[in-house]
């Protein structure tokens, strides 16, 4: 039940880093990171930032969820799964502001370095609620 809160806690916790990151460099994050234009038609209809938020929600709950049977099961590829994860979280800016099919900001150095940030703050969090969990 705790790992069930922690899960969508700690992906609202990367949704207000990037929301706090588009505030402070004028980027978007925010947008970026809960941008689902690529598998939903646009013309036909624009999901409301709830929807948009639920998906990010769905997609950060599997993902703690998958690194906490990792860590429970599979103790000693932990750190290896963390940092796997992290590498293709980075990636993600790149990948998803070129499947971006509604035009958001080009690439940048303070877009990618925020993206970065936010996510290693993310997995950083992750990896101390599941600490506890980790087998050797």
């Amino acid at each position: 039940m705790k790992h069930g809160l922690y899960s969508i806690g700690t992906a609202v916790f990367l949704l207000l880093l990037n929301v706090l990151w588009d505030a402070l460099f004028h980027t978007q994050l925010t947008k970026l990171l809960l941008n689902v234009d690529f598998m939903i038609d646009y013309r036909e209809r624009k999901p409301s930032f709830a929807e948009e938020a639920a998906y990010h929600m769905i997609t950060g709950v599997i993902i703690y969820m998958l690194l906490l049977v990792i860590a429970r099961k599979y103790g000693r590829f932990y750190k290896a799964a963390l940092i796997i994860s992290l590498i293709f979280t980075c990636a993600l800016y790149f990948i998803l502001t070129a499947l971006a099919v509604r035009p958001l900001s080009p690439l940048s150095v303070i877009g990618a370095a925020g993206w970065f940030l936010s996510h290693v703050c993310y997995f950083l969090v992750v990896a101390r609620l599941q600490s506890s969990t980790i087998s050797q």
